[in-house]
């Protein structure tokens, strides 16, 4: 977190960090920046997957303001480290996010008013449209929201140079692993347990907490409804 503008806007942990220079670790404090939360439900067993992203990475934490353009593809190669240290470069959201999923957003960032969490925010949610059928193919013309390249679908700092196609989406690309590992690449299968493990972490609880009280409704499932309907 340091150089960080505004680090109290952040959920934080203490954490080894390696310098991959130096070959050293040390303390640092480390701030989350973006996730994902994948669940699968008895009618959805392709998983359901949202993205977050905390809303201070696309005007501060990763983009210094000064209008120059995010780079077309990774201008560092995965194969070796950048020279230290690397030249920073502006990150950018190709595209919006959906007005529904925006309102969804403000609602909850004022039921979590005082938290950490208020400065975070859904970037989209995909789903399969068939219901309890785990053999039709994860693609985009199988989920939500299809192929609608007109929202986004991609986390800006964890798929920063996936935002260009849907087919670069969360389900499309797990979609090569459907069988083999279902969908999540870290687990072989069965991965709807039976009992939940228990969150210790005080931030976190404090989150669940929060969140089990409330009564907003869920903008894109109501979106989703109505394209149904339609």
């Amino acid at each position: 977190m340091a150089g960080v503008a505004h680090p109290e806007r952040y959920y934080t942990r203490t954490a080894w960090v390696k310098d991959p220079y130096s070959g050293k670790c040390a303390q640092k404090t480390v701030g989350l920046v973006g996730l994902h939360i994948v669940q699968k439900t008895p009618s959805r067993p392709q998983w359901i997957w949202s993205t977050f992203e905390q809303v201070d990475n696309l005007t501060s934490t990763f983009n210094d303001g000064s209008g120059m353009a995010m780079p077309t593809s990774n201008p560092y190669s995965v194969a070796g480290l950048p020279p230290a240290p690397p030249k920073p470069y502006n990150v950018s959201r190709i595209r919006p996010i959906h007005s529904s999923t925006q309102a969804t957003n403000a609602a909850y960032q004022k039921l979590l008013a005082g938290t950490p969490w208020q400065f975070y925010q859904l970037v989209m949610t995909q789903w399969p449209l068939a219901v309890s059928s785990p053999k039709t193919i994860a693609t985009p013309q199988n989920t939500f929201p299809g192929n609608n390249a007109d929202t986004a679908f991609a986390n800006a700092t964890m798929e920063t140079f996936d935002q260009a196609s849907i087919f670069t989406g969360c389900m499309s690309c797990h979609a090569a692993t459907q069988q083999a590992t279902d969908l999540v690449w870290a687990l072989k299968d069965h991965a709807f347990p039976a009992d939940i493990p228990v969150i210790s972490d005080p931030q976190l609880q404090q989150l669940q907490g929060m969140l089990a009280q409330s009564k907003i409704p869920d903008a894109d499932v109501k979106r989703t409804a109505a394209k149904k309907d339609e």
